[in-house]
C-alpha cells in the first residue's frame, strides 16, 4: 500500500476508491458483521415458520453483539433455540453460518482482552464457507453479497470513525442496506442419464 500523499490522494485510506475490498481490513465487529449478514441472507432463503424466527432471533443477537461490543456471553441463550435446530439438508448451511457468525463476534469481543484477532476473519470465513458449501447457492452471488457488504461496512466506519476494536453503533447501522433471501437454485447433474440422451 502506498503512503498517504497531497500527491497522490487516491492511496488515503478513508477515500472510498481506495479502500481494500477484503474482509480483514474492516474492524473486528465489522467483520463479524459480514458474516452476521451473510447468515441472515441464507435463513432468509432456507428457513422457514418458527425455525426461521429462532435462526433470524439468533442473528439478530449477533447483530446487537456487534452494534454495543459485550453480551456474548449472555447472548447463549437467543443462539440456543437455533442452534437445536435439527439441520437438514435444505437448512444445514444457514444453521452452520449462524454458528460461525456466533463464534466471530465472540473472538471479537474476546480480542479486548486477549490476540485474537485473527479467529474473527477465520470464523467470518468458516460462516462464508458454510453457505457456499449448499450447492444452490452460486459463490458468484455470494462473493458479489461479501464485496458489497465489505464495501458499505467499511464505508459506514470510516464515517463514524470506527477503529479495529470499536464496536459499530448505530451511526454504522443506520447505513446499512436491508439483507434480502439468497437466490436458491437447484444444481444441474454434472452428466445426462441415458434416458435424456435417447
Amino acid at each position: 500500500m502506498t503512503t498517504p500523499s497531497p500527491a497522490n490522494p487516491a492511496s488515503d485510506p478513508r477515500d472510498p476508491s481506495a479502500r481494500q475490498r477484503d474482509l480483514t481490513a474492516l474492524p473486528l465487529f465489522g467483520q463479524a458483521l459480514v458474516a452476521a449478514r451473510l447468515a441472515r441472507r441464507a435463513v432468509l432463503a432456507m428457513l422457514s415458520s418458527t425455525d426461521r424466527t429462532a435462526a433470524l432471533a439468533a442473528c439478530d443477537a449477533v447483530e446487537a453483539i456487534a452494534r454495543t461490543g459485550s453480551g456474548w456471553t449472555d447472548d447463549h441463550a437467543a443462539i440456543a433455540p437455533a442452534r437445536a435446530i435439527h439441520p437438514t439438508r435444505h437448512t444445514a448451511a444457514a444453521l452452520e453460518a449462524i454458528r460461525w457468525a456466533f463464534d466471530s463476534v465472540g473472538a471479537a469481543q474476546g480480542a479486548w482482552d486477549f490476540p485474537v484477532d485473527a479467529i474473527v476473519a477465520a470464523s467470518a470465513r468458516r460462516c462464508i464457507d458454510a453457505v457456499c458449501a449448499d450447492r444452490r447457492i452460486s459463490a458468484l452471488q455470494v462473493s458479489i453479497i461479501i464485496v458489497a457488504d465489505v464495501d458499505q461496512i467499511a464505508f459506514a466506519c470510516s464515517e463514524a470513525n470506527i477503529r479495529t476494536y470499536d464496536p459499530l453503533g448505530d451511526a454504522v447501522f443506520a447505513r446499512l442496506a436491508p439483507c434480502h433471501p439468497l437466490t436458491l437454485t437447484e444444481p444441474t447433474r454434472a452428466s445426462p442419464t441415458e434416458e435424456e440422451c435417447r
